[in-house]
């Protein structure tokens, strides 16, 4: 049994969250295994060692090699229902759909059953979370906390055009959570990584615990401070 802290200064997103727990030990071909037992296909995992201002990271990344569907939740329940994961995993993952899925469909004012996952991309969005709760359950982490959260700031292009950052799926999940506004003109915490911690985290502080396991999950942009998230195990 084992704890986890995230250390969110640079805010939190799906692949960031995947790079951390891998930094901590996991190798990318035991993930990969794992994600083959729930069927999917026409895509493959990069998982790299990177650097983002001085400070060495694991990059995470989806590549899609077919077109994939959108999905609605209900299909997705079901790909992880038939799946051959454990079913902690599957338990865990359906947990942070739920999550998401309920902030999509506040914000587009309709059922978590019709949310389509374009807005975090539908493939992406899948791996990242099943790739989470995988990772998660093999950690065995029991107990979760996290500091406060980073947001960016300016807009992003979505499917439906220019929005505010952080998005409003973001602020519907981190509505109870504490979190700073930075100045930096970036999205900081995406609605996936949003939806991970929200699902998994038991307790919020600045406390940062001391421990030698410590992973880095790096995150897409090069900003002035290290685009990385830090995990730190307690066993």
């Amino acid at each position: 049994m084992s704890s986890l802290y995230f250390n969110c200064r640079s805010g939190v997103s799906g692949d960031m969250v995947v790079g951390s727990l891998l930094d901590l030990g996991i190798s990318a071909e035991y993930l990969s295994a794992e994600l083959g037992k729930t069927g999917l296909e026409g895509y493959s995992i990069d998982a790299k060692g990177v650097s983002k201002s001085g400070v060495r990271a694991t990059k995470f990344t989806v590549v899609q090699e077919a077109v994939q569907p959108f999905r609605h939740l209900p299909e997705i329940r079901r790909i992880i229902d038939e799946s051959a994961l454990p079913l902690a995993v599957k338990d865990l993952g359906k947990e942070i759909f739920w999550q998401l899925a309920s902030a999509e469909a506040t914000v587009h004012k309709t059922s978590p059953d019709k949310v389509h996952f374009h807005e975090v991309g539908a493939l992406d969005s899948i791996i990242d979370i099943v790739s989470a709760a995988i990772l998660l359950t093999e950690l065995d982490v029991r107990y979760a906390s996290c500091s406060t959260i980073s947001l960016g700031g300016g807009r992003t292009r979505a499917v439906h055009g220019l929005i505010e950052i952080p998005s409003p799926a973001v602020r519907h999940l981190l509505k109870c959570m504490p979190t700073t506004r930075t100045g930096i003109k970036e999205e900081l915490t995406t609605p996936t990584g949003a939806a991970i911690i929200k699902a998994i985290v038991n307790e919020y502080t600045d406390t940062i615990p001391d421990t030698d396991r410590k992973g880095y999950g790096a995150g897409t942009k090069d900003l002035e401070i290290p685009n990385v998230l830090e995990a730190r195990l307690i066993i």
